[in-house]
């Protein structure tokens, strides 16, 4: 795991994008959707993107100013403490003016069988949280997201990239 990169820089679309697992300096760092938006920017500069897509927080959105996009695609290992079963992944479309659609999307999946598996590995509090929804901590939540704890998520959420 050491040796994979800290981001991957591609192309899709005409579009520049950076996928980072926390952020692009800190792979352990947790972007918020509540997070202010300069720590973003400061992210944008660093990189010289005006797309980046991470992970780690596991509460997906997508928040944009200007031409620059923030998204967070949310986690398939654990729901999004919405209180639903669900967990949510990212799909990136071209349209044929080369725009870009970002759609995250929930996924209902056999979550018995994993929570069974992550009971034998001895994940109990996580196996839990497969069945309730909600994260078994709220530490890392910043207040704005603690206050969402247990409020469904909308079906999808989407966003258009003009080219």
């Amino acid at each position: 795991m050491g040796q994979l990169p800290r981001r991957i820089a591609l192309r899709y679309s005409d579009h520049r994008l950076i996928l980072v697992h926390g952020s692009g300096t800190l792979i352990n760092q947790f972007i918020f959707e509540s997070t202010p938006w300069p720590e973003k920017q400061h992210q944008f500069t660093q990189l010289r993107t005006d797309l980046i897509v991470g992970g780690h927080a596991g509460l997906p959105f997508i928040q944009t100013q200007g031409r620059q996009t923030w998204v967070n695609a949310g986690t398939i290992g654990i729901p999004a403490n919405d209180g639903t079963r669900d967990v949510w992944y990212l799909l990136l479309e071209q349209d044929t003016s080369n725009a870009l659609h970002l759609s995250l999307n929930r996924l209902s999946y056999d979550w018995r069988s994993a929570q069974q598996k992550m009971r034998e590995v001895g994940m109990t509090h996580y196996a839990e949280s497969l069945e309730s929804g909600l994260w078994p901590s709220l530490d890392i939540l910043p207040e704005t997201e603690r206050q969402r704890a247990g409020q469904a998520l909308p079906h999808s959420i989407s966003h258009r990239i003009a080219h």
